[in-house]
């Protein structure tokens, strides 16, 4: 079993998500992983839910630019 946590920031649409799940499934079966034991969870939250040290949000401090989409 391949297990996949994705941890992005929000904006894409259903499809989006969708053909990322059919193309991480697609590659994956490429070197020999069945579809069938592809677990994937996907998270969409927003700029100052990330912290990236010190327990700081750089994003919402400024000192990162957040990440366009």
């Amino acid at each position: 079993m391949v297990i996949i946590h994705i941890f992005t920031q929000r904006g894409r649409d259903t499809e989006a998500e969708q053909r990322l799940y059919q193309s991480l499934a697609a590659n994956l079966g490429r070197v020999g992983v069945n579809g069938d034991d592809v677990f994937i969870s996907y998270f969409e939250n927003g700029p100052q839910d990330w912290s990236f040290a010190d327990g700081r949000a750089q994003y919402v401090e400024g000192d990162l630019p957040v990440p366009r989409r």
